[in-house]
């Protein structure tokens, strides 16, 4: 591309038709028109808008957008949709011509071929959204435009990704800018041929069926000399409204207006085959465990191996040993980061992390049961305190003979640990433009028991190694951070300005840059910027819990400055972890990440910390599509910055400018991440993926601009094959030849004759090659065969073969291996535990290393040592280590990862032996993994057919789906040694089918095959019992090999079950405890088989996993004492179709078993014979219930439990607590009553295992059981609750059970109630739990619910008697249940009699109240209550003289004087004359009350009160109630 200047880009500005504006208006043609008023100083733009298809509403907006956008910015716009103006003397007037939306075919071919000459003349092209929906048959067009539409989704929101901020389009844009609009896929990629300026992020939006993955959005590039800018925007309306839009749109016509400049190169990135990878040194023996790397100005790399170990490697490939640093080695603790002074040329000084020795505790081989090297997890300060240590900053001068000059070593800083714990060291050292050192270092945290959350523990009594707010969140502590310092010429450091803490303030550290970090591993300093990318590993969750926190989450990190990243409070984009109380198991309140507080115990700094920093690029998993899947290790790499004035031929192209190259240890994969100038991510790419790489563990640019990579390799804590030292040079498809070397030994006696050979050595470009062979690293050539070559070499030491090949261009590749005379490398050989063989986290693990040195002879075993290892993916953690070359080593129990995480056991061994004279030592290594029985399905080594599915109920969250016939899985390695049997969890939504356990191959030998039915849907999970799995033999892939004739999948699998003890220790035989109740007649222990005699041959043998298994026979083993009542339980197990039995009742054998089979009775074991003699039979005399006992027998492999109650002349047999044979003995000659108990060993081949026997003794005494009710033998009126109250001094009551009239017997509960009336008989007895029944007990209930009858006469309710009138009250009472009880009258509060005569004179005058009350035997009562009232008149009082003078209670004379008297009153009564009858009647009082006259007082009152009663109502008051009539 070639940018017009403006003196020749005014020169073509000669059209000035006033015509224009109008044409700009009015939408006419503007091709013969000439502007009148055009200004020659400024750039014309013509905005072409013709559509032949679909047209955009937003056209007038667009032309709007540009109009504007010209006035702002000196240049004169026109807009026309007239074809016709595409000439090439109307062209030659514009700078640059828009295509704005345009659509269809929309010129013909005489204008097409004026604008080919246009723009191939220099003529500028702005294509805006549909401009790549037009003219698709001219394919000149095409190459202008770069990309035809092909289809787009609905109108959305998504993130476009400047990729060249740079350019004039996309200068100033946010890195990641986001906006709506339409967004166009294109029917082909146009990187290649085009700069790419933006690209979308496709995960930020549904892009629909044509993803395109790299997706560019807007792109420019050269067309001869012309120039072409195309964006995909502009679709809406309001996309020319957005500032950053119009800021976007307006950088691209200047840009093809030629007034701005942009680099529109191809932006294709150099491809892999630019690049030459350069091989400086592979293998353990070069690189030890790698660690770190170091670039020195004249190429040579140092690099360093945990063991302290100090490798110096040069430009040509050889490597040596620079020297080794004594440390610590531990966990993860040992040598870590290197790196050169920045005046290293002059200084000589390299700077190492390391952990001295100091008198850290170790472990003692002569005591293989303990580790004296673990720190105690749980303990007091006292406990604690042998194991505080610290990890220490040098600096050492390497010498000029590339040997490292250990005294003259300065300390310059010491970082506290606990040590005996893992994890976190960090250790990165780097160096800013100031020549400021920067280090960093790890929380120094155990992660493993806080389930993968936050390590927050804060108990007392806990290491406070288990707490990261001790460090992390510490700001008076050195750990989990990234620290910042100057070093002195004497070695001493002063602290930069800039830091976070000022220099002096109270409970901080000053050398601190930045805090909060967990493991930040790597880091690099941008020298341009200052700016730190630092990769920080996060904790293992599997998945987020609302009660402890987010998932696992990793973290690049982009620090610009001081701050706080918050561990181990916020992780990621600052999602808080929850506080969690570890002594209780409660959950708190989410953590603050914008103003979070160190409120631990164990916190000597602040406790209001400064804000929480959100990560720069967080993942989990899949989160960020760009780095895939699998582990998560970030390592924060460097920023690369292209020199132009550099010399070196090697170096990285301009392309890679200000790229950083992050990179991942356990994907092993390196990206390149475009920064925009604010520090935003943009586009994330791989880099070198061609590259075999196995861990990337450190990278850095060298002075020469090549790459400079240092593989961990495979192995773990140790090195590999893999291990290695690479150098990326750029080449430009140029590449060196790639040599192979391998010797078929390394090390022996001497003299040793060595065969080389260098089959695969080739040149990648097909070039010639010339071989140089030169076995001892002088100089000399010594041979330039291609093929193999044999070299004796006679001098005891250690050389450097080295065969250097040169192909025609002069370039030379190299390859060296170390060969050792007179010393021979030892052998290490692990044989337990067993390669692949399986245990559960937390197990003791016994380990034996067979180890051969041919010069040390005899081992000292305390110099071999063991490692064990958490594998997780590709990489382990050292947990515990202990020396020996035999014993046990504990395995951690994990708390750490999550079920999604893919973790095994690691048995590492290592032995250096003594070397000879000046031959230095070797060292050999063995390695041995152990499975976890439980197993997640989507780890395993390899595969066919199936996927993966992501599903949130799976354990884990994953599992194998998509499973089709014939498809599977295997795991490697894998050995079934001490498992017994193998369960799944599974789910099927389809026709379910068969899963083939097999062995070694998918065609393998068969172990065991399981059924899987569909569950009810793909997200049901069902557990697959385990099935016994036998023991192949050896070590080899175990296969999950999938049938069945469904389509659209069989099933899924989720999780494999691995039961048995696998390689663990078997734990030390603890007497089982029996249940309440029983004794143990043999408990696991040897010591309890002494209770037992065994008579005839064979025996039963204690077995390691405290159980006895039959051998010989035929035999029987018998309890030394005899049982009357009793029952005996016991476990038992058979191998296959084995026979054996349990014998009761027999009388002392002797020495003869035949004595239990003729006088005893023996319950069998032996699924195969005939049914009166099968499993649960009482041998020869009664086959058990076979269904039931079929339902619940366990197959061979697993165990079944017995339990034989005896009683009296009665056996019964329950199998796996189901009743399967009830027995009675009716053989005069055999008596359970009293015996013996025994088991037989039946004989060779019947392999059948015994555990747990126990007995409890039953007594004979039944319970007593006591009816509780009220008044027993009387009735009740009602229903009767009843308790049943049961008592047994012996076993204890079972049960109780009851029977009520005719119903059936019914288990008692609670208080029955008992209703109806009538009799009710209630029967009842209990059961104790010796089995003894009570006799059957009687109670009989009454009830009379029922009211008696009553019936009562001689007055009548309500009536008025005259009371000189007599009545007799009368009552009948009758009930038919329980009958009468009484029957009582009361006449006003006085009781009366039935058939009483009542005088009614007797009674005052006025109401009275009767009541009679009958109550039946059952106390129900019936009542009937009467009012009538009583009066008197004139009359009244004339008969009671009358009778009162028949009754003689009157004499004659006063019976005279008192009836003329009241006849005197009568008669003037009758005459109405009350006034006169009320004088007659005082007169009558007078006589009435006299006693003289009246002897009897009841006479004298009864008649005073009557005649009162008269007059007063005579008189006027309150008249007298007439009597009722017939009263």
């Amino acid at each position: 591309m070639r940018p017009i200047n403006r003196a020749g880009f005014n020169r073509r500005l000669t059209w000035r038709a006033g015509a224009a504006a109008l044409a700009l208006a009015t939408g006419m043609s503007m091709a013969s028109a000439v502007p009148a008023a055009a200004h020659p100083d400024q750039p014309h733009i013509l905005v072409f808008s013709k559509t032949a298809g679909f047209r955009h509403d937003s056209i007038p907006d667009g032309i709007a957008a540009i109009q504007q956008l010209g006035q702002q910015n000196n240049f004169e716009v026109f807009a026309t949709e007239d074809a016709g103006a595409f000439t090439d003397a109307n062209l030659s007037q514009y700078a640059a011509v828009v295509w704005l939306s345009t659509t269809g075919d929309v010129l013909n071919g005489e204008q097409q071929s004026a604008f080919e000459r246009y723009v191939n003349g220099g003529g500028g092209y702005v294509g805006v959204h549909a401009a790549s929906d037009t003219e698709y048959d001219w394919p000149w067009y095409g190459s202008l435009v770069g990309a035809y539409f092909k289809s787009h989704p609905h109108n959305q929101n998504a993130t476009v990704k400047i990729e060249d901020s740079t350019h004039p389009s996309t200068a100033g844009i946010p890195a990641s800018w986001q906006r709506f609009d339409e967004w166009y896929n294109y029917r082909t990629n146009p990187r290649k041929e085009v700069r790419v300026l933006a690209t979308l992020d496709e995960s930020t939006y549904d892009p629909g069926a044509d993803r395109m993955g790299d997706h560019p959005i807007a792109w420019c590039h050269g067309q001869e000399r012309g120039r072409s800018w195309y964006t995909g925007g502009g679709h809406t309306k309001e996309s020319y409204g957005e500032e950053n839009f119009r800021k976007h749109l307006l950088g691209g016509i200047k840009y093809a207006a030629g007034v701005a400049e942009g680099d529109c190169s191809p932006s294709q990135a150099p491809v892999d085959a630019d690049f030459d990878v350069i091989t400086l040194a592979k293998g353990k023996e070069k690189t030890g465990e790698p660690m770190a790397l170091s670039v020195l100005p004249d190429r040579r790399v140092v690099h360093t191996s945990r063991d302290g170990t100090v490798w110096l490697t040069t430009p040509d490939a050889t490597t040596k040993q620079a020297g080794k640093i004594p440390v610590y080695n531990h966990d993860e603790d040992g040598l870590q980061g290197v790196a050169a002074d920045p005046d290293f040329a002059n200084n000589k000084w390299l700077y190492f992390f390391y952990a001295p020795p100091l008198n850290t505790p170790v472990d003692d081989p002569a005591t293989p049961d303990v580790n004296e090297g673990d720190a105690p997890a749980n303990g007091t300060p006292a406990d604690f305190a042998p194991f505080n240590g610290y990890n220490q900053l040098s600096r050492f001068k390497l010498a000029d003979d590339g040997t490292l000059d250990l005294a003259s070593e300065q300390e310059i800083l010491q970082i506290p640990t606990q040590r005996g714990l893992c994890c976190h060291v960090g250790g990165e050292i780097d160096f800013d433009a100031q020549g400021n050192l920067l280090m960093s270092t790890g929380d120094d945290t155990n992660p493993f028991s806080s389930d993968g959350y936050t390590p927050i523990d804060e108990r007392s009594t806990r290491n406070p190694g288990y707490d990261a707010q001790r460090t992390s969140a510490n700001t008076n502590d050195l750990r989990g951070k990234l620290l910042r310092i100057k070093v002195n010429a004497d070695g001493s450091y002063s602290i930069p300005d800039g830091n976070m803490f000022p220099q002096g303030t109270e409970k901080t550290r000053p050398e601190i840059y930045a805090m909060g970090f967990r493991n930040p591993f790597r880091f690099a300093v941008d020298k341009k910027t200052g700016w730190i990318y630092l990769g920080d590993y996060g904790p293992d969750a599997g998945s987020a819990n609302p009660a402890r926190g987010p998932g696992g989450t990793v973290e690049f990190n982009l620090i610009k400055g001081p701050g706080n990243y918050g561990w181990p409070y916020c992780v990621g984009d600052n999602q808080p972890f929850i506080d969690y109380n570890f002594e209780t198991g409660q959950s708190g309140q989410a953590f603050n990440c914008a103003a979070p507080k160190n409120e631990s115990p164990n916190n000597t700094g602040l406790v209001d910390l400064p804000p929480v920093q959100p990560a720069w690029i967080a993942y989990d998993g899949g989160s960020v599509p760009e780095f895939g899947t699998g582990g998560e290790s970030p390592m924060g790499g460097p920023v690369y910055r292209y020199d132009a004035n550099n010399p070196s031929p090697t170096k990285f192209p301009q392309y890679f400018d200000g790229k950083n190259f992050a990179y991942e240890w356990d994907r092993g994969w390196i990206k390149e991440i475009t920064v925009g100038a604010n520090g935003e991510r943009g586009p994330i790419k791989p880099f070198m993926d061609s590259m075999t790489l196995s861990r990337p563990m450190n990278i850095e640019f060298g002075p020469d601009g090549s790459l400079y990579v240092l593989d961990y390799g495979t192995g773990y804590f140790g090195g590999s094959p893999e291990s290695a030292v690479y150098r990326i040079d750029y080449t430009k498809g140029t590449r060196t030849p790639v040599v192979k070397l391998a010797a078929d030994k390394t090390s022996g006696p001497g003299p040793l004759t060595v065969n080389f050979d260098p089959a695969g050595t080739n040149d990648p470009d097909g070039q010639p090659i010339t071989y140089a062979w030169d076995f001892q690293n002088d100089g000399v050539v010594d041979s330039t065969s291609s093929s193999a070559v044999t070299h004796t070499y006679t001098t005891e030491g250690q050389f450097i073969a080295k065969l250097s090949v040169t192909d025609s261009t002069g370039l030379v590749g190299s390859a060296n291996v170390i060969i050792t005379v007179g010393n021979t490398a030892p052998t290490v050989v692990v044989q337990t535990p067993l390669n692949g063989g399986f245990f559960s986290f937390g197990d003791k693990v016994p380990f034996k290393a067979v180890i051969t040195d041919p010069e040390d002879g005899t081992i000292d075993c305390s110099k071999v040592i063991v490692r064990y290892l958490l594998g997780h993916d590709n990489h382990a953690h050292e947990l515990s280590q202990t020396a020996g070359c035999e014993g046990v080593i504990d395995t951690p129990a994990e708390g750490g990862h999550g079920e999604d995480t893919n973790i095994f056991g690691v048995i590492n061994v290592e032995y250096t032996d003594k070397g000879k004279g000046s031959v230095p030592p070797l060292t050999g290594e063995g390695e041995n993994i152990m499975q976890p029985k439980h197993k997640q399905a989507e780890f395993f080594s390899s595969m066919n057919g199936i996927q993966v599915v992501n599903q949130g109920d799976a354990s884990g969250g994953r599992r194998v789906g998509y499973i089709d016939a014939g498809d599977w899985i295997s795991f490697d390695p894998t050995n079934l040694a001490g498992i017994t049997g193998l369960g799944m969890r599974v789910s099927s939504g389809g026709a379910g089918g068969t899963i083939e356990v097999r062995s070694g191959a998918p065609d393998g030998q068969v172990l065991q095959t399981f059924q899987v039915s569909n569950t009810g849907g793909w997200d049901t999970y069902v557990d697959l019992p385990a099935k016994p799995i036998p023991d192949p033999g050896g070590t080899k892939p175990l296969y999950l090999v999938f049938q069945g004739t469904g389509t659209g999948g069989l099933f899924d699998v989720d999780v494999l079950r691995f039961e048995g003890r696998g390689v663990a220790q078997p734990p030390a035989c603890k007497p089982t405890q029996p249940e309440a109740g029983y004794r143990s007649l043999y408990d696991g222990t040897a010591a309890s088989l002494t209770k037992w005699k065994q008579s005839g041959p064979g025996r039963f043998a204690q077995q390691a996993d405290c159980t006895i298994l039959s051998e010989g026979g035929m035999g029987l083993l018998s309890v030394n004492e005899e049982f009357n009542a009793y029952s005996l339980k016991l476990d038992w197990k058979v191998a296959g179709d084995d026979n054996s039995g349990i014998f009761v009742g027999y009388p002392d054998p002797g020495n003869d078993p035949w004595v239990a089979v003729n006088q005893g009775y023996e319950i069998q074991i032996d699924a195969t014979d005939a049914p009166d003699r099968t499993t649960g039979a009482v041998y020869s005399f009664q086959s058990a219930d076979i269904a039931k006992r079929d339902a619940a027998l366990k197959p061979p492999g697993e165990w079944n439990a017995y339990e034989i109650l005896v009683r009296g002349q009665t056996i019964q047999v329950f199998l796996n607590g189901v009743l399967i044979n009830d027995f009675v003995s009716t053989d005069p000659n055999r008596d359970l009553t009293q015996g013996f108990i025994g088991l037989q060993n039946h004989g060779n081949g019947d392999d059948v295992s015994f555990r747990n026997v126990r007995i409890k003794e039953l007594e004979t005494t039944p319970p007593v059981t006591v009816a509780n009710f009220a008044n027993p033998g009387g009735w009740h009126p009602g229903q009767v609750p009843v308790e049943l109250v049961a008592t047994d001094e012996g076993s204890g009551v079972a049960r109780t059970d009851y029977k009520l009239d005719n119903g059936p017997w019914t288990p008692y509960s609670q208080p029955l109630i008992v209703t109806g009336d009538g009799q009710h008989t209630l029967l009842y007895r209990s059961v104790d739990k010796d089995g003894n029944v009570e006799p059957d007990k009687a109670a009989t209930i009454l009830i009379d619910a029922s009211k008696p009858t009553l019936l009562v006469s001689g007055v009548a309710d309500g009536h008025v008697y005259g009371d000189a009138t007599d009545v007799v009250v009368k009552w009948h009472a009758e009930d038919a249940t329980s009958g009468i009880a009484s029957v009582t009258g009361v006449l006003n509060a006085t009781p009366i009699q039935s058939g009483q005569v009542t005088s009614l004179y007797q009674l005052p005058l006025g109401v009275h109240n009767l009541s009679v009350t009958a109550l039946d035997k059952a106390g129900n009562r019936t009542e009937q209550k009467l009012t009538f009232a009583t009066t008197t008149s004139l009359r009244d009082i004339d008969q009671l003289i009358t009778r009162f003078r028949a009754t003689n209670r009157l004499s004659l004379s006063a019976y005279v004087s008192l009836s003329g008297q009241l006849a005197k009153a009568r008669k003037a009564e009758a005459a109405g004359d009350d006034a006169k009858a009320v004088k007659q009647l005082q007169k009558f009082v007078v006589l009435a009350n006299d006693p003289a006259k009246v002897t009897d007082p009841d006479v004298r009152s009864t008649l005073v009160r009557d005649a009162q009663a008269v007059i007063g109502s005579l008189e006027g008051g309150p008249a007298l109630v007439r009597a009722s009539s017939g009263s």
